[in-house]
């Protein structure tokens, strides 16, 4: 379930996490760096990186991630680019 979403014009918060990519982030429990895919809506090339949230007493309570969308202006562009 995405609890928060930012913009929250993306409006996925109160969903439930649907694609194969996201699913592998949740499962590894670990941090994750997807391969480059497209976005379902708008076809856009990206790639999922996300950090696991352990509570106080280790129990692995879920992921925060982001995405970069590829060939786009972007920070990660912009100093690698």
């Amino acid at each position: 379930l995405v609890r928060y979403v930012s913009p929250a014009s993306i409006g996925t918060a109160g969903k439930y996490i649907t694609t194969e990519t996201a699913k592998a982030a949740l499962a590894v429990k670990k941090p994750y760096i997807s391969k480059p895919y497209l976005t379902v809506n708008t076809k856009r090339l990206i790639v999922l990186i996300s950090e696991p949230i352990f509570d106080k007493d280790g129990i692995y309570r879920g992921v925060i991630a982001g995405t970069i969308y590829l060939h786009e202006n972007n920070i990660l562009n912009t100093i690698f680019g």
